[in-house]
């Protein structure tokens, strides 16, 4: 809002208006993949925007966010109070992470009193993928280290105990009297 003079000393207030629908929440999510819904002080739903993705993806979430799930109730009592907490939601087979911030549609000075509540609702399909295939990759990798050092192992084992061996066996032909048996060192010590 702004206040303007006007003729004969009179003050006009000059209010600028946007209506908040599901296309002008459709406006605010565009180029994400979280569907986003709002709530007024009392938990009744508002308005709402779910990405295409997301809805091909689960045709359930969009009817879901009209009606206040316990997911959704938490999440709305936590921004009350002023701490926003995560919840997880499970809708159709699908996981999401459920948020909920407090927010105030009014002007920067002058408030409009009356709180309202952003949901926002993220799905967890991609942080899963990569958590499996982190997994995975951790097995695959430490698979192939164990399979390294084992082969290292052998090599290592051999590589010490063959010249051991014929160091012995040299040994014991001169322990017996055999005085021309020779050993042949080979390496770089």
């Amino acid at each position: 809002t702004a206040q303007m003079n006007g003729p004969g000393g009179r003050i006009y207030t000059l209010v600028l208006s946007t209506v908040v629908d599901d296309d002008y929440l459709s406006t605010l999510s565009a180029g994400t993949s979280s569907a986003l819904a709002l709530y007024d002080e009392v938990g009744t739903h508002v308005a709402r925007s779910v990405p295409e993705e997301l809805s091909a993806e689960n045709p359930e979430l969009s009817p879901e966010l009209e009606t206040e799930t316990a997911e959704v109730s938490a999440a709305l009592a936590s921004a009350s109070s002023g701490a926003a907490t995560i919840e997880a939601l499970e809708v159709g087979g699908s996981k999401y992470r459920v948020v909920a911030e407090r927010v105030d549609l009014g002007s920067t000075d002058q408030p409009s009193g009356d709180p309202m509540y952003l949901v926002t609702l993220a799905g967890t399909s991609i942080t899963d993928r990569a958590r499996l295939t982190t997994t995975n990759l951790i097995a695959l990798w430490s698979a192939m280290a164990v399979i390294t050092l084992i082969g290292l192992g052998f090599y290592l084992a051999r590589s010490i105990s063959r010249p051991l061996a014929v160091l012995s066996s040299r040994a014991a032909q001169v322990a017996e009297g055999d005085f021309g048996a020779k050993v042949d060192i080979q390496g770089s010590n």
